[in-house]
């Protein structure tokens, strides 16, 4: 087990006085002294400064020490950890499941296990990492958190061998294989959970799955027979995880939750997978005055014919994913834009309602031509006002769609 390795006065006294400095600069004229370590006190100062934007609550706790970058790039932000923390809760309510004991296998820098574990009687955090067990343990007892039991070993390990049953079991396989590359496939993380879920549901009640947003949602139902629920969580329009609800009885039809949480508002939308297979599309045969684009939570998940279906609209294209309607519906689920103009992009000739205009935002959706080609053809500059959707509608008609944010 690594010892935590303490601040010197000295080295407080130099991060608190450089504390917003550019680290890189920094590190040029930062001298190795007796009581100041150079390496360890810029970790500590690019660690609070990558925290003051991801967990702002830990940001005020002074005497948090921080691991290594890829520790921290790879935790939870306070407003994800916030949103499982959440229905954790919401879960245990609704399967009846007394919050008396948490577990989370995979610990890491703590995020997760610190907002989901204040909640619960007594928790438990298993890392292997003793660098980040040592920084985390330390952390936890600053932040006020009592009755923690904090393992450093192999998460398999230990829960194959621990007699002890739990409320809620936690676990966020590593996305990476042994050369560092990224994996998005259940079977290709680490631990693989198709290998240990009965074991894991042996141990709780309720076994929550962080996984990548790039996993195929469909795929992930049939292979894990005893999911109950996903959540697909976004920020600023922007997946950053894919959540698996696992019970020992399993559900023939999980149901789908979005959450897409923004500086302005947050946005839940949930569906079944047999909704979404039953639900009647209508394709538009005309463009109507509104043009509507789903949060990326919603893309994701997979719910096109529903949230057509739940807002009244109608879709341009049964592969667009870009949705119409005459009258303006308030409270949609993404991004609302009022239509100016439409047109054709030719060979030789672009739309002539667009003449005039020489910046924009460029979107492709179904269109085989990308974003580059059509703003060179458009000689157009990126931002502004002015949104451009290229995309197909009824008829494989490629179209051009200028328009406004609402």
């Amino acid at each position: 087990m690594c010892a935590v390795v303490e601040l010197t006065e000295d080295e407080k006294i130099f991060i608190a006085e450089n504390i917003d400095s550019d680290v890189n600069r920094l590190a040029l004229k930062i001298k190795k002294s007796n009581n100041i370590r150079p390496q360890y006190v810029l970790q500590q100062i690019a660690g609070r400064q990558m925290i003051k934007h991801k967990v702002p609550q830990w940001a005020t706790v002074s005497n948090l020490l921080y691991p290594i970058h890829l520790s921290i790039e790879q935790c939870s932000s306070e407003t994800t950890a916030e949103y499982k923390a959440r229905i954790i809760c919401d879960r245990c309510e609704h399967y009846g499941v007394a919050r008396n004991r948490f577990i989370d296998l995979t610990g890491g820098f703590g995020v997760d296990f610190y907002f989901i574990g204040k909640n619960f009687d007594e928790k438990t955090y298993v890392e292997r990492n003793s660098e980040l067990v040592s920084i985390v343990r330390h952390n936890l007892s600053c932040l006020g958190m009592d009755k923690v039991n904090v393992i450093n070993g192999e998460c398999e390990d230990y829960i194959r061998n621990v007699n002890e049953n739990y409320s809620v079991l936690f676990i966020d396989p590593a996305r990476r294989d042994k050369n560092g590359s990224k994996t998005v496939s259940i079977e290709d993380c680490t631990p693989n959970i198709l290998g240990i879920s009965d074991i894991l549901l042996d141990r709780a009640e309720i076994v929550i799955v962080k996984l990548s947003p790039m996993l195929d949602i469909t795929e992930a139902i049939q292979k894990l027979k005893s999911i109950v629920e996903v959540h697909v969580v976004a920020t600023d329009n922007e997946c950053k995880e894919l959540l698996l609800v696992l019970r020992k009885d399993g559900c023939s039809d999980p149901r789908i939750y979005t959450y897409n949480q923004s500086s302005k508002c947050s946005y839940r939308f949930d569906f079944s997978i047999e909704e979404e297979r039953n639900c009647q599309l209508n394709i538009a045969s005309s463009i109507g005055k509104y043009l509507y684009e789903p949060n990326a939570a919603i893309m994701k998940s997979g719910a096109y014919k529903s949230v057509a279906s739940r807002f009244g609209l109608k879709k341009l294209h049964v592969n667009s994913h870009l949705y119409t309607s005459d009258e303006r519906i308030a409270g949609f689920a993404g991004r609302s834009f009022e239509i100016l103009s439409m047109g054709a992009l030719g060979k030789n000739n672009v739309p002539a309602t667009l003449s005039g205009i020489d910046k924009s935002n460029i979107t492709v959706r179904n269109f085989p031509q990308k974003v580059d080609d059509i703003r060179k053809k458009l000689k157009m500059k990126d931002g502004g006002c002015d949104y451009i959707f290229a995309t197909t509608a009824l008829g494989e008609r490629k179209i051009l769609i200028h328009c406004r944010p609402i």
